[in-house]
């Protein structure tokens, strides 16, 4: 399992620790899958890097993973929904971020969102 990390990054003061808070969630919920978890806030590209340079290696990233998770806040991030266009038109399981008293557990999400996916393909 392959699980992508999406959401704001531009313009926002604590990205990093919403993007390693998403991470460790996914990472404890998910230990019996052993999950590989791409997260963009880790990557470090030269100060002189467009947002064209680093939406690339994000795309790119992205291919590689059959699950995306989208953090609160996704709507307002440009390349954010880039990410979440892509996951539809390649018909990835979407997680979206919720408050914790209001859903169900992420790992509970994914295995609903997982459920579907497979049903739908079989």
């Amino acid at each position: 399992m392959k699980i992508y990390l999406s959401g704001p990054i531009t313009g926002v003061e604590n990205y990093k620790e919403n993007f390693a808070a998403a991470e460790r969630e996914a990472r404890e919920r998910l230990s019996d899958w052993e999950p590989e978890i791409f997260n963009p806030a880790n990557i470090i590209l030269p100060k002189d890097a467009t947002h064209e340079d680093y939406m690339k290696i994000c795309m790119q990233k992205l291919a590689d993973c059959d699950t995306i998770y989208m953090l609160n806040g996704w709507q307002n991030s440009r390349g954010a929904c880039r990410e979440y266009g892509y996951a539809l038109g390649a018909r990835m399981a979407i997680l979206r971020q919720t408050k914790p008293e209001k859903d169900k557990t992420f790992a509970e999400r994914l295995m609903d969102k997982l459920k579907k996916v497979y049903e739908e393909d079989n």
